[in-house]
């Protein structure tokens, strides 16, 4: 079943998107990966590898280090707003 009404934010390969109409198991994927890229900017450096390829709704989540870690320092990573819509 999908949601229609709500809304997150993914981290994707092509930067940060809001997605609309995730399944229940999507969304929970999502906040997974979250969750992981909060382990690894906290050092624990494999905490990525189960998204590696994973999509969601279409976009292929970030696992790239290098590239959180950019975001990451810039601010662009922020965990508080995945329920915010831009």
């Amino acid at each position: 079943m999908r949601t229609q009404s709500k809304g997150l934010r993914v981290l994707t390969t092509t930067g940060q998107r809001w997605v609309t109409g995730l399944s229940t198991t999507e969304a929970s994927v999502v906040g997974a990966h979250w969750n992981a890229v909060d382990s690894y900017l906290g050092g624990r450096w494999d905490a990525l590898d189960r998204f590696d390829g994973v999509h969601v709704s279409g976009h292929e989540l970030e696992t790239r280090g290098d590239v959180i870690e950019e975001q990451a320092m810039y601010g662009q990573v922020s965990f508080e707003s995945i329920y915010e819509s831009p």
